[in-house]
């Protein structure tokens, strides 16, 4: 019996994911704090890149898999959300 790998044939995954804040600082803020933590996500299977444009956060990863996509999405939104908490915090004391 022969077997296809399905992972070689498919196409790339792709999400882009736009984040509004309140002031360009904060979306500065939040991109510089995030950025090294998700560079190192990456690994072989995903690329993952951040930006602050004005007072919006982009972020776009691309990944060889709907795993690996699912993956770096979770870990993103999660180390994104961390940020923010914090600089509520800090700027609320």
């Amino acid at each position: 019996m022969n077997i296809k790998d399905s992972s070689q044939n498919s196409k790339p995954h792709y999400a882009r994911i736009v984040i509004e804040f309140e002031s360009e600082e904060s979306a500065r803020m939040v991109c510089n704090a995030v950025a090294p933590e998700l560079n190192v996500l990456g690994y072989d299977r995903t690329a993952v890149s951040i930006l602050a444009e004005q007072k919006s956060l982009v972020l776009e990863i691309k990944a060889k898999d709907l795993v690996g996509l699912r993956a770096a999405v979770g870990s993103s939104l999660r180390w994104l959300a961390v940020s923010v908490q914090t600089l509520r915090k800090v700027t609320l004391s």
